[in-house]
């Protein structure tokens, strides 16, 4: 049975969403109020680390500026409230605890600033603490808060150490959870056996016997078994047929035959990065890109036709481009990061593409509103469809394609697809101008779309960079450490500009910031 007042825990932290749980006005399971948390008073932080601890048990939101009917006290300041930088919080919260993942923000509401932590449930159901949370009371007795060892979990209202009682319904949610991903599993590997033979099959029939025609499953093992096999003249003969085909579809505006090949392109594009046939998926590229530069026939060439077609092949590189990421496959990264336009002034088909779609408005929509995120939701959907670009997630059932839905703190896939967007951002930037060496303005040509999700997720990539230097020159070629901060700084003001209701993104890395902060200081002098 649910409790009174249920409310919806999903990973947001809007304004909108802060003002709904302080109308609860009443404390819950998954809902706690605090009157004031300052991160910089050892006693307010280690009982702050308590509860926070206790959250992640079953997952939730604490309200800090509100008393416990959900009222604002006012005694949150500015500067304390500031202080729940997500970097900052996360540093405080692990000297006590092992790697916590949570999502704060800042708001002001009827004139009072209030912050809104969200605390995911941990993936075992519970949180251990790692060290001693103790502090010295005004009468200087001392006060144990915690020990390392020590387990909080949710009682009613209350953050409190659990019980034996407790223990076993805790695992018994666990093994359950890991029963039914077994049986996923078994199932997920009882229909690839059937597919695989398909396949087997397909592949060792006509040449003509690859289309884009067959089912997706069919698809990928034939093309498995081709790579295998090495014998490449099926895939060839595809690739050969892929413009004509493409062409054929879009100008009978048949926009669901245009979307399967393309996926079956992407697909054999994936298959071939995770067999180390770089060459086959190089070859897809090229194919992609001249399908790309060659318009319908007019009377199918409108404008918001046209744009539809860009970006249904920009999603699909972008997907691709994450998975080139995992694999580390920095030659097709800026294959796929540097194919240009049939424009002159959106010179580079990620930005040009992006730029086409939403000016013909294009993007999912969320009553009424462009989802936000770029390029990276509709690719993550796309990853989600099709099992050849996430070999190293194969099962991504718990994924939900829905736009809006709650974006999980643990995601492979969205972490590849941010690290995609994120290097390609300066992969263009850095590259030269035609018959120049001047780089390009990255916010007239790309828009970074990782900027949309918090920096943890692509901002180690940036981090690599700055601090290796054969990395450095493998993705982005022969670049100066000057160069790659110009890069940095011109980009990160870009990605700073845009507003996510969940903060910005921000730079938290010392080697990015340094290069940063050299570059301001040139562009000074």
């Amino acid at each position: 049975m649910s409790e009174p007042n249920a409310i919806v825990v999903e990973p947001v932290v809007s304004e909108e969403k802060v003002k709904e749980l302080l109308g609860v006005g009443t404390e819950l399971t998954n809902l706690d109020y605090k009157r004031v948390v300052d991160l910089n008073d050892r006693p307010s932080l280690v009982e702050f680390t308590k509860d926070v601890a206790a959250m992640r048990a079953c997952g939730g939101y604490i309200v800090i500026g509100a008393d416990d009917c959900g009222k604002l006290t006012g005694e949150m300041t500015t500067q304390l409230a500031q202080q729940f930088d997500e970097a900052n919080l996360r540093q405080k919260l692990e000297k006590f605890l092992h790697p916590t993942q949570v999502i704060p923000a800042q708001h002001t509401v009827a004139g009072h600033p209030v912050v809104l932590v969200f605390a995911p449930r941990h993936s075992l159901g519970f949180t251990v603490v790692k060290a001693i949370g103790e502090y010295t009371k005004p009468n200087n007795k001392q006060q144990t808060v915690f020990r390392p060892g020590d387990v909080f979990l949710r009682r009613g209202t209350s953050s409190a150490r659990w019980e034996q009682s407790e223990v076993l319904s805790l695992f018994a949610e666990r093994d359950e959870r890991l029963r039914e991903q077994h049986r996923k599993e078994f199932a997920a590997t009882v229909a690839a056996i059937e597919a695989g033979v398909r396949g087997q099959s397909i592949a060792r029939g006509p040449a003509q016997a690859l289309t884009w025609q067959l089912d997706q499953a069919s698809f990928d093992n034939a093309v498995l078994e081709l790579l295998r096999e090495r014998d490449l003249v099926p895939v060839r003969l595809l690739l050969l047929r892929a413009a004509g085909d493409t062409l054929a579809a879009a100008d009978g505006g048949d926009l669901e035959e245009y979307r399967t090949i393309l996926d079956r392109l992407i697909s054999l594009a994936g298959t071939a990065l995770t067999v180390d046939d770089d060459d086959v998926a190089a070859s897809v590229i090229d194919q992609l890109a001249l399908i790309y530069r060659t318009p319908p026939a007019p009377q199918s060439g409108d404008g918001k036709l046209l744009a539809l077609l860009w970006l249904e092949i920009i999603f699909r590189v972008e997907a691709l481009g994450g998975l080139a990421v995992r694999l580390g496959k920095w030659e097709i990264v800026r294959k796929l990061a540097l194919q240009p336009s049939p424009d002159e002034y959106w010179a580079i088909w990620l930005g040009h593409g992006l730029v086409m779609g939403s000016r013909q408005n294009h993007f999912p929509k969320i009553n009424g509103q462009d989802e936000g995120g770029g390029l990276i939701p509709p690719a993550r959907r796309i990853t989600h469809r099709l099992p050849a670009l996430r070999p190293y997630a194969v099962d991504d059932s718990t994924y939900d394609p829905q736009p809006g839905t709650a974006i999980p703190d643990r995601d492979p896939i969205l972490d590849a697809l941010c690290g995609f967007d994120a290097i390609a951002a300066l992969v263009i930037t850095t590259r030269p101008r035609r018959g120049t060496t001047r780089p390009p303005r990255a916010g007239s040509e790309y828009y970074p779309s990782f900027a949309n999700y918090y920096s943890r997720r692509s901002e180690p990539w940036w981090t690599k960079l700055a601090t290796d230097r054969e990395f450095r020159t493998t993705v982005l070629g022969d670049v100066s450490e000057d160069a790659l901060g110009d890069a940095l700084w011109e980009v990160a003001v870009r990605a700073a500009r845009i507003d996510t209701g969940f903060g910005v993104w921000s730079v938290t890395s010392a080697p990015v910031r340094q290069l940063i902060d050299a570059a301001q200081n040139r562009q000074s002098r």
